[in-house]
């Protein structure tokens, strides 16, 4: 398994002048996922993506930068991150990803910004499959992972209050596991959901976590992924397989769980390595 490490922690957050253009006023305004700081100027700035390489939620951005070679920087928020400035202005939740614009318009939730930029640039064909039923079914299988699998995957990286509390996300997760498995077996489309020659947002959703939980779950919670899961296995190595783009987002994930494992996040938890053949 290829690693590489993630990007370093900035000792200071980047200044918000380097993100959003000068004004003389500006107005908050909230539309849901959608805060726009609308400003009386405007700038040549290109936009600009606050994600690290771990986070499986920005792997589904950085592929669809990655893959039309957008003109989008990708910063790490670093402390940034924990700064009223931030939740202001960048994401209301403090979180990431989140991407903000050069009119200062700051969007957020990684299925939003996805949606945005193959709106903005015209990449739907790309990846929405054809017709009204199977975009249907790609947009179930984001729902899926986004509302059902990743609600207790902090359980993996991060401490809880008590055993039983990281017994119950592990088997939460195990659970819609399975049923993405259901999912997959139902639709037959061998290496890749959905579509069967076709990388679609089920897809791109999809194949960071699971990379993420591969490299975690087994070594670290003696839970293999995919053992009676093949499809998942399947989707998983059809993505990594499909392009240069894909293996370099799920590299970009492996090297983030990798840097962990060398700082000794897993082992702060009170968690204790073990080989494991099959992920």
């Amino acid at each position: 398994m290829a690693f590489i490490h993630a990007l370093p922690v900035r000792p200071k957050h980047t200044p918000i002048q380097a993100i959003f253009p000068r004004a003389q006023r500006r107005h908050f305004i909230n539309k849901g996922t959608l805060c726009v700081l609308m400003n009386d100027t405007t700038s040549n700035q290109t936009a600009t993506l606050f994600s690290v390489p771990v986070s499986n939620f920005s792997a589904r951005v950085r592929y669809i930068i990655y893959d039309n070679n957008l003109d989008i920087k990708i910063e790490p928020p670093g402390s940034y991150l924990k700064t009223s400035e931030y939740r202001q202005r960048v994401h209301k939740y403090g979180k990431f990803p989140a991407l903000v614009l050069p009119t200062g318009e700051s969007i957020w939730e990684s299925d939003v910004i996805v949606e945005y930029l193959l709106d903005k640039y015209g990449l739907g064909e790309r990846y929405r499959p054809q017709t009204p039923e199977k975009r249907a079914r790609a947009r179930l299988y984001v729902r899926v992972h986004d509302l059902y699998l990743t609600t207790n995957q902090a359980v993996l990286y991060r401490p809880t209050n008590t055993p039983a509390e990281r017994e119950h996300g592990l088997s939460q997760i195990e659970l819609h596991l399975d049923t993405l498995e259901t999912m997959l077996t139902e639709d037959n489309t061998r290496r890749h959901a959905v579509e069967t020659q076709m990388v679609t947002l089920a897809d791109i959703a999809l194949a960071p976590t699971l990379a993420m939980y591969a490299a975690i779950m087994p070594k670290w919670h003696h839970r293999p992924v995919f053992r009676n899961r093949p499809r998942l296995q399947q989707l998983l190595e059809g993505f990594r397989a499909s392009s240069e783009t894909a293996a370099r987002v799920l590299e970009e994930i492996e090297g983030g769980v990798h840097a962990w494992e060398q700082s000794g996040r897993f082992e702060q938890m009170g968690l204790s390595p073990v080989k494991v053949p099959n992920a």
